[in-house]
């Protein structure tokens, strides 16, 4: 009786997963670096992964702008919302977003490549609401 070999498998990964890969990458090298092959590469997976979740390079892209977009919702502002002093309110916006490194770089990043059809409509959204937000913060405090 021969020993069983155990076969390693390729992970199965979400299209969650290949949006933060992808937003991994914008971080360290910007949207231009968001590529099929070289992702399917660092994340140990086929090309045929990616295609079983998104028909194209943009379709990723804009899942994973959408996924950096909700996560600035639900991580910053969600977590304002319930503190009712204005100043204190402010000061722990600062407070979150000074450690939020990752953010910042996509961010860095996305604001390069505000000429791609993709970003644009979604920075134009972010900056609203941040603009929006801190008028109206420092108008309360």
């Amino acid at each position: 009786n021969a020993p069983s070999k155990k076969v390693d498998k390729a992970p199965r990964l979400s299209a969650n997963d290949w949006a933060q890969g992808a937003l991994d990458l914008i971080a360290e090298q910007g949207v231009a670096a968001v590529a099929v092959e070289p992702l399917a590469r660092r994340l140990g997976v086929t090309k045929g992964s990616f295609y079983w979740h998104f028909p194209s390079r943009e379709a990723l892209l804009r899942a994973a702008l959408e996924r950096w977009e909700q996560r600035e919702l639900e991580e910053v502002f969600a977590q304002l919302e319930g503190i009712e002093d204005p100043r204190s309110r402010l000061e722990q916006l600062f407070r979150l977003v000074g450690t939020q490194t990752a953010s910042h770089a996509i961010y860095s990043e996305l604001l390069k490549a505000m000429d791609h059809a993709v970003v644009q409509p979604v920075m134009q959204r972010v900056s609203a609401r941040r603009m929006d937000w801190l008028t109206l913060a420092y108008r309360q405090v």
